[in-house]
């Protein structure tokens, strides 16, 4: 992504990432509480019930909030590397992924209430309910779909709106956003009601979430490019949901790949000074070797400056996710 695109999508940092403050949390209790969201999250997805679901989906809620706001940043890294690393849990770990992105993106959309944005995190957490455990096998599957497994992909919006609707979700907001999560159209958000607004946002998080995640018969993309994939619209001009997606994430998010201008193999670990400057550490050496320990770089040094974004399938480095975490703060 250029430079121009970066200014025009350059963020207000504070009044889209609330955990810009040192974080609340110790790195094994973020861990341990994504943790275990993540496992009763797949069960309420997967296996809902009409009497537990609206408690479940709930609390599930309140804790995503709760740890959105004692480290967003962290979150981000966590949900990431997970998502670029854990195949057999995609569904799950790339639903709660595109509720953080959502909720902090959400942030910085005129008119979009507390009340709005949880609507919006609820959406999102459900947007694949219709599909749960088909989306999990599609991950681990090669080769093309069936003809009944392109039907059930096809449908899932309208057939996931259906199921929550039977499940007791009253909230039309919540509804609207899952129904019409693929089909929200471009163009200026203030044109559209509300629900459409947001189903627009999920839209473009889905995406680019999907974009920065490989797939059994796909290698994902380098975080650069799936953001300006998500900045431009189905027509190639600037989009306004997918620029409030890179306000909250920057052009290369926590938990993705770089190249140093060194030739340096890096890691993102936060935000940083500017949306182009994030805080990252050295992993691995131009000669592709791995360092003993990860080391701290400054991108606002030319020698550091990122070159370009990496595709995790580039990378053959595997670095424990607390390490990364502690790193970070």
């Amino acid at each position: 992504m250029n430079d121009s695109i970066a200014s025009e999508a350059a963020p207000d940092v504070d009044s889209v990432h609330p955990g810009a403050d040192e974080p609340r949390l110790s790195v094994a209790e973020l861990v341990e509480r994504w943790r275990s969201l993540s496992l009763r999250a797949s069960t309420m997805l997967q296996d809902p019930e009409p009497g537990p679901f609206i408690a479940a989906a709930e609390r599930a809620d309140k804790e995503i909030s709760a740890l959105i706001r004692d480290d967003s940043e962290g979150s981000l890294l966590l949900l990431i590397q997970t998502a670029l690393l854990d195949l057999q849990r995609y569904s799950v770990m790339h639903a709660l992924l595109v509720t953080v992105v959502c909720d902090l993106a959400a942030r910085a959309l005129k008119g979009c209430d507390d009340v709005q944005r949880r609507s919006l995190r609820q959406a999102a957490l459900t947007m694949n309910i219709g599909m749960t455990r088909l989306q999990d096998q599609l991950a681990l599957q090669g080769g093309e779909l069936t003809p009944a497994q392109r039907t059930l992909t096809e449908n899932h919006a309208e057939r996931g709106s259906e199921q929550l609707s039977k499940l007791g979700v009253t909230d039309e907001l919540w509804l609207t956003v899952v129904r019409h999560h693929h089909d929200a159209p471009p163009g200026a958000l203030a044109e559209q009601p509300m629900g459409m607004q947001l189903a627009r946002l999920v839209q473009r998080a889905d995406q680019f979430a999907a974009r920065m995640s490989p797939r059994k018969v796909r290698a994902a993309m380098s975080p650069a490019l799936a953001a300006k994939r998500t900045y431009y619209d189905e027509n190639d001009s600037p989009d306004e949901a997918g620029s409030l997606v890179i306000k909250a994430l920057g052009i290369y998010p926590a938990g993705s790949y770089v190249q140093l201008a060194s030739g340096e193999l890096a890691l993102v670990l936060r935000r940083g000074a500017a949306m182009n400057r994030p805080v990252v550490a050295g992993i691995a050496g131009t000669n592709g070797i791995a360092y003993l320990q990860p080391l701290l770089r400054a991108t606002d040094d030319p020698a550091a400056a990122i070159v370009k974004g990496v595709a995790p399938n580039e990378v053959h480095v595997r670095i424990a996710v607390e390490r990364l975490l502690k790193l970070a703060r």
